[in-house]
């Protein structure tokens, strides 16, 4: 028969090592947590969720935000609404972003409008260009750890962080519009199957951080 292992004395925390079992029991929960806020719909990313994450490792957030700017298109939300392929979208691309609106089931823009997509994913465009540089100027287990002795190391870490939550408004302003425009989709037209573009770019693997 098993043997039941004994409850902890009284007074000694439940988990090993003390704080560090409760530690990574929050880790795998918010882990858990945005795995399953990736597999939605672009209009409904929770990005509050990703703000203001400076505890959490840069290796851990260039991932998360890599996973956000290359978007998994939901199959009933988002393929069959708006017409497009099973495939991944680039959030930093114009032609992608006007898909996601609806651009392809007869959704139109003004002038301004347009403007603001083109700029909104041209400041994306830059401020990743930024992150990837000073992702790379950290040493491995900066990365992994996410502090550092040195002085000048630790305000990169910072700076990193700062520019990681001006990217996340960046994309919320991009799923406000996209809400916006996707709502004056006459959603009574009979939707149609679309295959995939061969020549299509996207939906590369992504990049190993």
């Amino acid at each position: 028969s098993s043997v039941l292992p004994l409850p902890p004395p009284p007074g000694r925390p439940a988990f090993p090592f003390g704080g560090l079992g409760a530690g990574l029991l929050k880790s795998a929960a918010k882990t858990n947590s945005v795995n399953a806020d990736l597999q939605k719909s672009w209009t409904d990313h929770d990005f509050s969720m990703y703000l203001g994450q400076s505890s959490t490792p840069p290796r851990d957030r260039i991932r998360e935000l890599d996973r956000l700017r290359f978007h998994n298109l939901h199959p009933e939300d988002e393929c069959v609404l708006l017409r497009l392929p099973s495939r991944r979208v680039d959030i930093q691309s114009l032609k992608d972003v006007i898909m996601l609106c609806g651009g392809l089931v007869g959704v139109r823009f003004e002038s301004s409008e347009l403007r603001l997509i083109s700029g909104t994913c041209s400041d994306l465009e830059r401020t990743w260009v930024q992150l990837d540089r000073l992702y790379k100027s950290m040493p491995s287990a900066v990365t992994k750890m996410g502090s550092s002795s040195d002085i000048d190391m630790q305000q990169t870490v910072e700076d990193f962080h700062a520019l990681c939550d001006n990217y996340i408004r960046d994309l919320q302003n991009i799923q406000d519009l996209i809400k916006l425009k996707q709502a004056t989709i006459d959603r009574t037209v009979e939707p149609m199957k679309i295959e995939a573009d061969p020549s299509s770019n996207v939906g590369s693997p992504y990049p190993k951080w």
